[in-house]
């Protein structure tokens, strides 16, 4: 009797286990994140020298231009932020779902990638005139 007990707590635990696995959701890095705006022109044509990229939610520019791209949702934050081209601008300030974006001058193309930590990626362009 004991041996059965035994077996059927086993075959239990075992069941309790596979249903918490199989209620789990992994994140393996294969999804974009979305950037707004994912492109922008600074620089003397228009007169704007920064812009503020956010993640899946709203962005605004030095011109009070927002964007509105969806709720943030489940972000995997924290981001990391970077720049292709480090002489042409550079990402002063990052919070949560945001990052402010400054040229240094000028002309040319920058990318912008931000990385969630699970390695989901998202782009937008500054092209600087």
């Amino acid at each position: 009797m004991k041996k059965i007990v035994m077996i059927a707590c086993c075959m239990m635990l075992g069941v309790v286990s596979l249903i918490s696995f199989v209620g789990c959701e992994t994140i393996d890095g294969g999804a974009g994140l979305a950037v707004s705006p994912s492109s922008v022109t600074l620089g003397d044509s228009n007169g704007v020298q920064s812009v503020t990229f956010t993640v899946a939610g709203t962005s605004t520019d030095t011109n009070g231009q927002t964007v509105i791209t969806g709720g943030a949702g489940e972000l995997s934050v924290p981001f990391t932020w970077s720049v292709s081209h480090p002489s042409l601008g550079h990402i002063t300030t990052t919070a949560g779902n945001q990052a402010v974006y400054v040229s240094s001058g000028g002309s040319g193309v920058n990318v912008i990638t931000v990385e969630d930590q699970y390695g989901a990626k998202g782009l937008a362009t500054v092209t600087q005139e």
